[in-house]
């Protein structure tokens, strides 16, 4: 499986389109049982492996209100792996997040507030 989804991500040269254009919006950019399957684990995301987050409890780049996932979850970190494949060689931050009614995130850039390699 993981040889099959390094191949259809290697068709993007995502360095070259943000080079060129700067931000790049790819559409269905994973194999359709790839989607499926990541569609199926975040579903079955258990109430405790979810962690609040919110401007009060954390440091304050953004005002927000939503939930993140907690750490170790193989079955995202199998996904985030996934995902890394679209840029290469890289050093990633992904994180598995749930809004429900009433959470919000105001605009921000975390690179403005983030030390980047």
């Amino acid at each position: 499986c993981y040889a099959k989804v390094s191949r259809w991500m290697s068709k993007y040269n995502l360095s070259k389109d943000l080079t060129e254009n700067g931000l790049v919006k790819i559409s269905n950019f994973l194999p359709p049982f790839v989607a499926d399957g990541i569609e199926e684990v975040l579903k079955h995301v258990t109430t405790h492996q979810w962690d609040k987050r919110d401007s009060e409890s954390e440091y304050n780049v953004a005002f927000h209100k939503f939930f993140a996932t907690k750490q170790n979850i193989p079955e995202i970190d199998k996904i985030i792996r996934v995902i890394s494949l679209l840029y290469p060689h890289r050093v990633h931050s992904f994180q598995a997040s749930c809004y429900t009614q009433g959470d919000y995130i105001t605009p921000h850039d975390d690179k403005a507030y983030q030390n980047v390699l």
